[in-house]
Formats: C-alpha cells, sequence, structure tokens
C-alpha cells in the first residue's frame, strides 16, 4: 500500500511539471528539462518505464491527463468559391 501511495505523490509532481509546459512531456524533453522534482531514474523505479507511467497518470488522474493532453487542431473549413463572373457578349 505503501508504494502504491509513493506512485501517487511522485505523478502528481511530474503532473505539476507537464502541466507547467501545458504538454505532455516525451521522455527525453523531461530529461532535458534538467531540474526536475523527480529524476527519469527514479520514474523507472517506480513505473518501469515511461509509457507505462503515462498510462498509470491517464487511468489515476484523468483529470489531469486531459488538461495536459494535446488538443486536435481544428480542420479548417473549405473557403467559400467566389461566384462566377457573367460572360459578356462582344458588340
Amino acid at each position: 500500500m505503501t508504494r502504491l501511495r509513493q506512485k501517487g505523490a511522485v505523478l502528481d509532481l511530474i503532473a505539476e511539471v507537464m502541466l507547467d509546459h501545458k504538454k505532455v512531456l516525451s521522455k527525453q524533453e523531461y530529461i532535458a528539462l534538467g531540474t526536475v522534482p523527480v529524476r527519469y531514474g527514479q520514474i523507472q523505479n517506480f513505473f518501469g518505464s515511461w509509457e507505462r507511467m503515462l498510462n498509470f497518470m491517464r487511468k489515476s488522474r484523468p483529470d489531469v491527463f486531459e488538461a495536459i493532453k494535446p488538443k486536435p487542431a481544428p480542420t479548417p473549413s473549405p473557403a467559400p468559391k467566389a461566384a462566377p463572373k457573367p460572360k459578356t457578349v462582344p458588340k
């Protein structure tokens, strides 16, 4: 039970970092930040891999994950077609 509480606490710290950056960080982006509250090695010890940690976040903290997951780009509506010009008949 203690390990589960520790995972939750670690997940909260990671979620704060991702919320600050307003996106789901990849493993390389997270490591490149340098000063983070939980080192990548500790994340591996708790969750086994980065993907497992993200899956754990999706299941246990859906509200946080919804706030940071990438939003799909809106599809642009087609531009209105210009009305055809009336043909002029030469006299």
